[in-house]
C-alpha cells in the first residue's frame, strides 16, 4: 500500500458506518451479554485492585520483598490477607459467570444448554470441595 491511499476494509466491515447507525447497532447488545461482561470486568478490576493494594500494604509495612503468598499468615497480615482474597475474587470470576449464563438458558428455556452448564458448575464445586 501506497502513502496517501486509503486503507482498503474488507467487505461487511463497520469502519466505514455512519456513527448514528453504529450506536443503534451497539445498543442492541442483549442484556445477559452486558451483564457478563460486567461480571467478568468487575471480577478482574476487585481481583487486580485487592491484589494490588495487598502487595503495596505488606510491602509499604516491610512485610514482604519475596513473591510468594504464606498462607499461614493470611489472618496477621492485612496485604496478604487482600492479596489471597483478590486471588479468590478472581478464581470465583468465571464460576458467577457461569452460574450467570445457566440462568439466561434457563429463562430462554434452553434445556440443553443449561443442564451441561449445571454439571459444568456442579463439577466446579465438587472440586473446590474436595
Amino acid at each position: 500500500m501506497s502513502p496517501g491511499t486509503p486503507r482498503q476494509h474488507p467487505e461487511g466491515c463497520d469502519h466505514d458506518m455512519p456513527t448514528p447507525e453504529r450506536e443503534r447497532l451497539q445498543s442492541q447488545i442483549p442484556v445477559p451479554k452486558i451483564r457478563n461482561r460486567i461480571i467478568v470486568y468487575t471480577g478482574l478490576f476487585t481481583a487486580s485492585t485487592l491484589m494490588v493494594a495487598g502487595y503495596v500494604i505488606d510491602v509499604v509495612s516491610g512485610d514482604r520483598f519475596y513473591a510468594t503468598l504464606d498462607l499461614s499468615r493470611l489472618t496477621d497480615q492485612t496485604g496478604s490477607l487482600l492479596i489471597a482474597i483478590g486471588i479468590v475474587v478472581l478464581a470465583a470470576t468465571p464460576f458467577v459467570r457461569m452460574v450467570s449464563i445457566a440462568s439466561e438458558w434457563i429463562a430462554d428455556h434452553d434445556w440443553l444448554f443449561a443442564s451441561i452448564t449445571a454439571v459444568i458448575i456442579a463439577i466446579l464445586v465438587i472440586a473446590i470441595v474436595l
